[in-house]
């Protein structure tokens, strides 16, 4: 569902959204030019630049195949037309089925901005929760339905990510992973015997250690491919690409940056939450 997802402000998430502006009139769209601290975030948001000026026309399409969305857009189990649809039917005016793109992907950001004020709230101290810790890696959740709206798709690499090697020296086993795993073992007790607010915690700290899992056993491989991606771009790192966004300096290369900005979403989900990826992704 493109209505709530999450987000923290580091090099994985936006950081610095603008102001977004007032929904197009009919026939018009707004270019995704919101500004964030990483590539795969800053270019999927309908937003005014920094000085609040209206949205720049749309420059980049959208097109009927993008990243997989699950079915159910309305209440998880109905089609937005057949929903617009039964509203004409039952008396309502017309509803613009562009203006409710334009909602949607709204929302979308909206939620993404929320989760990273929330995740920051933890970050700084102000309020140290691991829930709040937690929901800083579900941004890309945001993005990767922030692609699916805007109609890109990923490229098809065909590569697995490739799992880290056994033990690093000179620590030996377990490993750094094996040990995460132990106490996310721990925590399913925990779950099982607990209840209330203290077995709700202990399914949020046993999925944060599920990310950390595979982040140790995946990271290496899934930041170099985002690392080749970017010099593809001609790009050192996130933070040139995130410039170039924000001053416009792409905006006449979206098929190619892109897909490689839902790449990175889609990597993002492997290790944070992979059953948010269609099958083919995950």
């Amino acid at each position: 569902m493109p209505f709530t997802r999450s987000a923290r402000p580091s090099s994985s998430a936006c950081a610095g959204s603008r102001r977004i502006a007032r929904p197009p009139g009919p026939g018009s769209r707004c270019t995704a030019i919101s500004a964030a601290a990483t590539c795969s975030s800053a270019p999927t948001a309908c937003a005014a630049s920094s000085t609040g000026s209206s949205p720049t026309p749309a420059t980049r399409p959208r097109t009927s195949a993008g990243c997989a969305r699950p079915p159910g857009e309305v209440g998880g189990f109905g089609a937005i037309d057949d929903l617009l649809g039964a509203y004409g039917a039952a008396g309502g005016d017309a509803v613009d089925r562009e203006r409710v793109h334009w909602w949607q992907v709204y929302a979308t950001v909206k939620w993404a901005t929320i989760c990273a004020l929330q995740a920051s709230t933890h970050l700084n101290g102000l309020t140290r929760s691991v829930e709040l810790a937690a929901i800083g890696r579900r941004v890309c959740e945001s993005e990767w339905d922030l692609f699916a709206l805007l109609g890109v798709t990923p490229p098809a690499d065909g590569r697995e990510p490739v799992a880290a090697a056994g033990p690093t020296s000179p620590f030996g086993r377990p490993t750094a992973a094996e040990l995460v795993e132990a106490v996310r073992e721990y925590l399913d007790g925990v779950m099982e015997g607990g209840e209330g607010a203290a077995r709700f915690e202990a399914r949020v700290a046993r999925n944060a250690l599920g990310v950390v899992e595979r982040e140790l056993r995946l990271g290496p491989s899934l930041a170099a491919a985002h690392a080749a991606r970017l010099a593809a771009l001609g790009f050192a790192d996130d933070a040139a690409l995130a410039r170039a966004l924000r001053a416009g300096e792409l905006d006449g290369d979206w098929a190619a940056v892109a897909p490689a900005l839902a790449a990175s979403a889609r990597d993002q989900l492997a290790v944070a939450n992979p059953s948010y990826l269609p099958a083919a992704n995950a």
